[in-house]
């Protein structure tokens, strides 16, 4: 199995993983979907339902972590319009920006 902190050398910040960019509730629900499906198939789902959490203790998988996270949100961002990601742009962590 694959781990959800592992980033393939092709998995950038800018690897536009959802066509249609988040406009608002009007694209919300497909978008959603959307985004649910590949992150799913990246093994990144779990950074938004909480199984893969951040350890307390082993600065190594933190790092990775941190990392992880950081390219899901740019991945969240990227496929977002300028308008919608100015709304959620300062969440800590990719679960939150997702919650908002």
């Amino acid at each position: 199995m694959v781990s959800p902190l592992y980033l393939h050398p092709f998995d950038g910040p800018h690897t536009g993983i959802v066509q249609e960019e988040l406009a608002g509730l009007s694209n919300y629900r497909p978008w959603r979907r959307d985004m649910k499906i590949v992150l799913a198939s990246k093994h990144k789902l779990g950074f938004f339902t909480v199984l893969v959490q951040r350890d307390p203790e082993d600065v190594e998988k933190q790092d990775q972590w941190d990392t992880c996270n950081c390219m899901v949100i740019a991945w969240i961002t990227g496929s977002m319009t300028s308008h919608v990601k100015e709304l959620v742009m300062y969440a800590r962590n990719a679960r939150d920006m997702w919650m908002q």
